[in-house]
């Protein structure tokens, strides 16, 4: 409706004065509208739904890398303050354990 072609066969019947245009509704209902052929359709939906997935995987994407920013801090705070440590209870800290190794 926004192209010239449109604005040209809707304002071809209209009557009235210049500031104010009438076009009959009768006129307006019979108003040929040209859509794209089934195919064409188609094919414009595939193009759309890949342009969507791609998208949805690139918000995927900057999620995951907003997840791992986040668990680099984490795990930078915690080596900081000393707090690294491994599953191990009896074990210490990460940094003990480097010195045993390196030391041993």
């Amino acid at each position: 409706m926004q192209t010239e072609l449109f604005r040209n066969e809707f304002f071809s019947n209209e009557t009235g004065g210049v500031n104010q245009g009438n076009v009959s509704s009768k006129f307006v209902e019979n108003i040929k509208i040209p859509f794209p052929t089934l195919p064409e359709q188609l094919e414009i939906v595939r193009i759309l739904d890949d342009l969507f997935a791609k998208e949805q995987n690139a918000k995927d994407l900057c999620d995951l890398i907003v997840q791992i920013e986040t668990i680099k801090k984490t795990i930078l705070g915690k080596a900081f303050r000393g707090e690294l440590g491994t599953n191990e209870a009896g074990e210490g800290s990460a940094l003990n354990l480097l010195k045993k190794m390196i030391y041993s």
